[in-house]
């Protein structure tokens, strides 16, 4: 069994000939680097939860928290995180992000929102003049800003554009500066009153109080489009015919005074007055473009051709005397249901049959 060296023998003995430390004094010196090592943990632990600056010199990488590799996230929570002011990089971009080659579903900047309500991505331009989000697709497929709403029973939009003092969105494309691929309607909001001599400007549409669509084809100058009062567009046919009460069906001869309301929508036969289109005036339909034509009249009277239901005289249509016949056409306007009244005036007694051929309808 071995001993340990005393003081006084050559293995005690250092080698500038003094007595090396004694036990409390090795028990002092691992003292100290114990508290080194724990002083460092500390540090470690602290350099953790405490506020550190990144930073990078001009054109360097800057590295956020631990991770820095290609895989993790670096996460910033709280108010405004992270702000960037008067950027440099790619045009002046305060924040670029870039997404090189990738594949469907990579984006250079995503802005997501999960609430019942906020923006995921928000551009705002105080400047006199400025773009307050700029999307920007050069491969062979993409879409320069892509915005989505996936509510259930909550609306919102998936990009809004505002501007104070000029457009709100700018669509610049060379098959279409907007389209609509959804259900394929673009919707317009109303707005203030809009008449023929309100201040506008070279293309421009708006839509009135009133839900009238107008268009703005010069300064000052606005032509209406379309409204709940107006007609739509007028579509041509091929001329058929709807009505004619000599056939069976259609109740006989007209007898002054009388009014009978007569339909308009479907296509007869001429001859035997059955049903050979349906629908040939379509639902919706507001007006027509018709010839009413009146065969083996007696007496004197007139027809007046009114939207259905409506059985005051407040003009004629065609006049009789003496009996005749004769034909007149005319645009004339629907009742919902797709029906005119043919209302027959003149002398007591004096009789008419009618007939209603279409030539073309508003819808």
């Amino acid at each position: 069994m071995s001993e340990s060296p005393s003081a006084n023998s050559p293995e005690a003995i250092g080698a500038d000939g003094t007595t090396p430390s004694t036990s409390s004094d090795n028990t002092d010196r691992r003292s100290l680097i114990t508290k080194g090592v724990l002083a460092a943990a500390v540090g470690a632990v602290a350099g953790t939860t405490l506020s550190r600056s990144a930073s990078a010199a001009n054109g360097d990488t800057i590295n956020v928290g631990q991770a820095r590799t290609g895989t993790l996230t670096t996460r910033l929570s709280g108010g405004t995180t992270f702000e960037v002011t008067d950027g440099e990089s790619a045009g002046s971009a305060s924040i670029y992000g870039q997404q090189a080659g990738g594949t469907a579903g990579d984006y250079g900047v995503r802005g997501r929102h999960s609430g019942s309500q906020g923006v995921g991505v928000y551009g705002d331009v105080s400047g006199s003049s400025g773009i307050g989000v700029h999307g920007y697709s050069t491969g062979s497929a993409g879409t320069g800003v892509y915005g989505q709403h996936l509510g259930d029973t909550l609306s919102g939009t998936g990009v809004l554009g505002r501007s104070d003092r000029g457009t709100g969105v700018n669509g610049i494309g060379t098959t279409a500066d907007l389209r609509a691929s959804g259900v394929g309607r673009i919707g317009v909001a109303a707005g203030a009153a809009i008449t023929p001599t309100t201040t506008g400007g070279n293309g421009l549409l708006g839509r009135d109080d009133a839900d009238g669509l107008w268009w703005s084809p010069s300064s000052g100058v606005w032509r209406k489009l379309a409204s709940s009062s107006t007609a739509g567009a007028f579509h041509a046919v091929t001329p058929f015919r709807v009505f004619d009460s000599r056939r069976s069906g259609f109740a006989g001869i007209l007898t002054a005074p009388t009014n009978r309301t007569a339909s308009v929508a479907d296509a007869i036969d001429p001859v035997t007055g059955s049903v050979t289109t349906s629908d040939a005036t379509p639902e919706g339909a507001i007006a027509i473009a018709a010839n009413i034509t009146i065969v083996q009249t007696t007496g004197g009277g007139f027809v007046a051709v009114n939207p259905g239901g409506t059985a005051a005289v407040t003009a004629s249509h065609i006049n009789w005397s003496d009996g005749g016949v004769a034909a007149n056409g005319g645009i004339f306007q629907l009742n919902s249901s797709r029906e005119i009244e043919l209302v027959v005036g003149g002398q007591a007694g004096s009789q008419v049959h009618v007939i209603v051929d279409i030539t073309g309808y508003w819808l």
